[in-house]
């Protein structure tokens, strides 16, 4: 295994780690015991959206450095 696919490996591992926290997070932040079906979405689409900015982050950060 060559560098490059050790840190792609890593780099994915922690994605999906960082990801998982925050599906356990941010419902537990708002935890009501009637919970409905629109605030699991809510609290889907903001982790969505979380994950979407940091990875847009890495794409920009990784663009400028690459050059």
């Amino acid at each position: 295994m060559n560098a490059k696919t050790l840190i792609i490996a890593i780099a994915i591992l922690l994605a999906i780690g960082f990801i998982s926290v925050f599906f356990m997070m941010i419902p537990w932040l708002n935890y009501n015991p009637s919970i409905s079906w629109k605030t699991i979405m809510i609290d889907n689409v903001i982790i969505i959206a979380v994950a979407g900015v940091v990875i847009f982050g890495f794409y920009v950060i990784s663009g400028k450095f690459s050059k």
